[in-house]
C-alpha cells in the first residue's frame, strides 16, 4: 500500500509531477472521446501479461527441485506459492477470460476471440540485467526514454536488497513487444515472433481450493444466497482471504492455496491458449545484451520518430520552481498546532480556512496526511500544491501509516489487511473522486515539493447520539462514524492518553452541512482565488449529490470544516456550546461495532464535546475568512502559473506578497524594479513607492 507499493506506483516514485507535461483531466479526456463518436471496435485478439504455469528453474531441465523457485510471484507467498499478482487480484475474472476468449471450433466454424498469454514462465527469463541497465542509462535520447529510465533507476535505488537485477523482470513491456511482433507476423497461426518462444497449452485458472462444496464463509459464490454459475464444482471451495490465511498455511510445508494459479490441465475446464515460454536469445551471440528484446526495446524507445514533444520544463519556456515562504518577522505567533487530515474534501477546505487565519491566532507547524481514509497516500502531492498556492511552502508535511493499527502483517509489514478502509467506496463518490479532488486537483498550481506529542488535540468525528451514523458502506454497524471507524485502535490510544481532547461529533457537523447556505455565502464580488476554488469544488459536490445516489453522502465533507473553525475559536458570535462527557470507543476487532463511541460513566474518558453552534454565524464566518484579502493565495491557479512560465522576462510581471497588515507588490523589467505597499487603514491606497534602476541586469 505504501512505499515500495501503491504510493510509489501512483506517484511514479515522485517523478510524475516533476517530469511529465500538463494534460487534461481524466474527466475531460472521457468527454472528448465520447463526443467524438462511437469508441468501440471489434476485438480481434487479446494479449495478457500474467499467470504462471511452471516453476522457474535457472538451469531448466538440469535444475534440482530445491534450485527452482515458486511457480508464482506473490510475496511473501508463504500461503500461495502458485499465483501471479495480476491473476490473483481477480481469479474469477481471469477464469472467465480463459473460458470465453479462446479459439472455439464448433461444426467447423471459428468463433470467439483468441488469447495469447505471456506468463512468468517467459518474463522470468528476461530480467533487468546490470548490462541492460547500464546500456539504458547511456541511451536516453528521448523524453520517454529519460522518464522510463528515471523510474527504473528509482526502483533500483530503493529496492529491498542488493538483488534488483535478479528480482525485477521486463513484465508488461515484454508482453507489448511480443504482441506487436506477433501482429506483424499475423499470417502465422503459431504466434511466430522475434522475442519469445511460443507453445499451445491447455490451461485453466484456479478460483478456489479443495474440499469443494463446503461453505466456510470465504467464498461469496457459495454462501447459499447466490445462483451464480461459480456456485458448484471447482469454484465452490475455500477462497483465500488474505496474505496469512490460516487455511492456506501448513506447518513446515509449502502453502496449499492456489487461487489465481494458471494450471496446465486436461478436461472440460481446460482451454487451448497460445503461451510464451521463454525469451529468445540475442541473434548476436557476442552482445552483452543477451536477449533479442533488450536491443529492440532500447532502439524503439530512443527513436526520434513519434517521440514526446516536451516535458514539464520544456512545455513552458520560462518554467521555474519557486518556493514561497512567508516572513513573519517579529509578529507574535498564536497557538501552535499540527493538522491531521485524511484528504477528504472537507479536510482540504478546512486546511484552506486555517491557512487564511492570522499567524497571531493560529501557528500551523505541520500537517500529517493519513492515507488510510478517504484518499490514497499519493494525494500528499495535492496538499503540497495547496500550500504552494497559499505561499506556505515552509510548512512540513508528514505521511502517516497506510494501515490502521493492528492491520499490518507481522512478518511482512509492507502488506496488511484493509479491514476498515474497505468501507470507503472505490470509484465515484469515494477514492477515485478524492484522489483527483473531483477533477479540480489539476487546477491547483504545481508545488516544487512532492512525494520523494502535542498538548492539545481536536478530533473531527465520532457519534454519540442515538441516531444512525454515517458508515453507509457497513450497514451492520449502525452507529459508527467514518473517521473513528477507519482506525479505531488509534482513536483508543488518543482517548486513553492524558492529552486534552476536544471532539466535534457527527451530530453538530450535520447542523452545518448545507450546500445551499455555504455556496450563497461564498459569492463575493472580490472573491479570492481560494474562495473561488472552494466554491467550484463544493458546487460540483452539490451537483453530484443531486444527480446520483452514489454521491448521497457528499454533505458529510461539509461538516468536517467545522473542526478548523472551532480550533480558531476567535468569533464569539458562533456561540459554541461544549459539554464534558465520559466517552469510550469500541475497538474489539468486530466491524459491526468498531468505531462506535459510547457514554460510559465508569470506564469512559472525560472528553470536551461540542454540542451546538450558531449555524448562521458559522456560514458567514467561514465565507468571510476565505474571502479575506489578507494571507490570500500567492499564486491562484495552475492557469496563473502557466502565464508566468510563458511570460518572457522583459515583460512586466506583478507578484503580490501578502500578510495580514501590509500588501506589497513588486514589478520588474530587465532594467528596473519597483515596489509599493498599501495598508487597509488607508483604504488600500498606495502610500509608498520606490523605483530602483540598474544597468547590469545580473545584479
Amino acid at each position: 500500500m505504501g512505499a515500495k507499493g501503491l504510493l510509489d506506483i501512483d506517484t511514479m516514485y515522485g517523478l510524475r509531477k516533476g517530469f511529465l507535461p500538463q494534460q487534461p483531466t481524466a474527466q475531460q479526456v472521457m468527454i472528448n472521446a465520447v463526443s467524438a463518436g462511437p469508441i468501440t471496435k471489434n476485438i480481434e485478439h487479446i494479449y495478457v501479461m500474467g499467470g504462471s504455469i511452471w516453476p522457474y528453474c535457472p538451469k531448466k531441465n538440469n535444475s534440482r527441485p530445491e534450485e527452482c523457485g515458486n511457480i508464482g510471484n506473490l510475496f511473501p507467498g508463504d500461503d500461495n506459492p502458485y499465483a501471479e499478482f495480476n491473476f490473483f487480484e481477480d481469479p474469477f475474472a481471469a477464469y472467465e477470460l480463459s473460458l470465453h476468449f479462446t479459439y472455439l471450433f464448433v461444426a467447423g466454424l471459428h468463433s470467439g476471440i483468441p488469447v495469447t498469454l505471456i506468463p512468468l514462465d517467459a518474463t522470468n527469463t528476461i530480467p533487468i540485467t546490470e548490462n541492460f541497465f547500464k546500456a539504458f542509462e547511456q541511451k536516453q535520447n528521448t523524453y520517454e526514454a529519460q522518464y522510463s529510465f528515471k523510474a527504473m533507476k528509482m526502483a533500483h535505488d530503493t529496492w529491498f536488497n542488493n538483488h534488483f537485477h535478479e528480482n525485477v523482470f521486463m513484465w508488461d513491456y515484454f508482453m507489448v513487444g511480443v504482441a506487436l511482433s506477433i501482429m506483424r507476423n499475423s499470417a502465422n497461426d503459431n504466434g511466430e515472433n522475434e522475442f519469445a518462444v511460443m507453445e499451445y497449452m491447455n490451461i485453466t485458472v484456479v478460483t478456489s481450493n479443495e474440499p469443494y462444496g463446503i461453505s466456510d464463509g470465504s467464498n461469496p459464490f457459495n454462501d447459499g444466497s447466490t445462483t451464480s454459475k461459480f456456485k458448484n464444482g471447482v469454484h465452490s471451495g475455500h477462497v483465500q482471504t488474505g496474505n496469512r490465511d490460516p487455511f492456506c498455511l501448513e506447518k513446515n510445508q509449502k502453502g496449499r492455496c492456489k487461487d489465481g494459479y494458471t494450471m496446465e490441465v486436461t478436461g472440460p475446464d481446460s482451454v487451448r491458449v497460445l503461451v510464451a515460454t521463454e525469451a529468445k536469445r540475442n541473434q548476436d551471440a557476442n552482445s552483452l545484451l543477451d536477449r533479442e528484446f533488450y536491443k529492440s526495446f532500447l532502439d524503439v524507445i530512443s527513436r526520434p520518430q513519434q517521440s514526446g514533444r516536451f516535458n514539464i520544463s520544456t512545455q513552458f519556456p520560462y518554467y521555474g520552481e519557486i518556493f514561497y515562504k512567508p516572513d513573519f518577522g517579529t509578529r507574535k505567533k498564536g497557538k501552535p498546532f499540527v493538522f491531521d487530515m485524511d484528504m477528504s474534501t472537507g479536510d482540504l477546505i478546512a486546511l484552506l480556512y486555517l491557512l487564511k487565519l492570522p499567524v497571531e491566532q493560529i501557528d500551523l507547524k505541520g500537517i500529517l496526511v493519513s492515507p488510510n481514509g478517504w484518499a490514497s497516500a499519493a494525494t500528499i502531492d495535492i496538499v503540497y500544491d495547496v500550500l504552494h498556492m497559499m505561499g506556505r511552502d515552509d510548512i512540513p508535511v508528514g505521511l502517516g501509516d497506510v494501515f490502521a493499527i493492528g492491520q499490518k502483517e507481522q512478518t511482512f509489514p509492507l502488506s496488511g489487511d484493509c479491514k476498515y478502509r474497505k468501507a470507503i467506496p472505490l470509484g465515484g463518490g469515494g477514492l477515485l473522486d478524492s484522489d483527483t479532488l473531483y477533477g479540480f486537483a489539476r487546477d491547483l498550481p504545481r508545488s516544487p515539493r512532492r512525494y520523494h506529542s502535542w498538548p492539545l488535540l481536536y478530533g473531527i468525528g465520532g457519534h454519540i447520539d442515538n441516531k444512525t451514523g454515517n458508515l453507509f458502506t457497513v450497514p451492520s454497524n449502525e452507529f459508527a462514524e467514518f473517521n473513528m471507524f477507519l482506525d479505531p485502535l488509534a482513536v483508543k490510544v488518543v482517548m486513553d492518553s492524558k492529552l486534552n481532547v476536544t471532539l466535534i461529533p457527527l451530530g453538530v457537523q450535520r447542523s452545518v452541512s448545507s450546500f445551499n447556505h455555504v455556496l450563497q455565502r461564498l459569492e463575493h464580488k472580490n472573491q479570492t482565488p481560494e474562495a473561488a476554488f472552494t466554491q467550484n469544488l463544493l458546487s460540483r459536490l452539490s451537483q453530484l449529490q443531486q444527480k446520483s445516489d452514489r454521491y448521497h453522502h457528499m454533505d458529510t465533507f461539509l461538516g468536517e470544516i467545522l473542526g478548523a473553525v472551532v480550533l480558531a475559536g476567535d468569533d464569539p458570535l458562533l456561540n459554541q456550546a461544549f459539554q464534558h462527557m465520559p466517552l469510550k470507543i469500541l475497538a474489539n476487532g468486530d466491524v459491526k461495532s468498531d468505531g462506535q463511541i459510547v457514554i460510559d460513566e465508569k470506564q469512559g474518558r472525560l472528553v470536551k464535546v461540542l454540542r451546538s453552534v450558531n449555524t448562521t454565524e458559522y456560514y458567514d464566518h467561514f465565507a468571510d475568512v476565505l474571502n479575506n484579502q489578507s494571507q490570500s493565495a500567492r499564486i491562484g491557479s495552475f492557469a496563473e502559473q502557466k502565464r508566468i512560465w510563458t511570460t518572457p522576462p522583459n515583460r512586466f510581471l506583478t507578484i503580490p506578497c501578502l500578510d495580514s497588515h501590509l500588501i506589497f507588490c513588486f514589478r520588474y523589467t530587465e532594467t528596473s524594479v519597483s515596489f509599493g505597499a498599501s495598508h487597509p487603514e488607508f483604504d488600500n491606497h498606495l502610500y509608498l513607492k520606490q523605483a530602483v534602476d540598474f544597468e547590469d541586469k545580473r545584479s
